[in-house]
């Protein structure tokens, strides 16, 4: 089982990830001039967007339970 910070780290990851090909496919849909490659490039942010805040949500729960 991962350390609770170790989980923040990873859900931080999969926020920059997801910025990161986004930033990538609207660049690519820009200079080659085809929205689906813009359009991939938000769907990926979406997704790791959503993977983190899962991951965040899940640590948040498991270190609020009541003893």
């Amino acid at each position: 089982m991962l350390q609770p910070l170790q989980s923040k780290i990873i859900a931080i990851f999969c926020y920059l990830i997801g910025i990161g090909l986004a930033i990538i496919g609207i660049y690519i849909g820009d200079t080659d001039n085809s929205p689906g490659a813009a359009l991939i490039g938000f769907v990926l942010l979406l997704g790791f967007a959503w993977l983190g805040t899962r991951m965040l949500w899940r640590i948040h729960q498991r270190n609020n339970r009541p003893q």
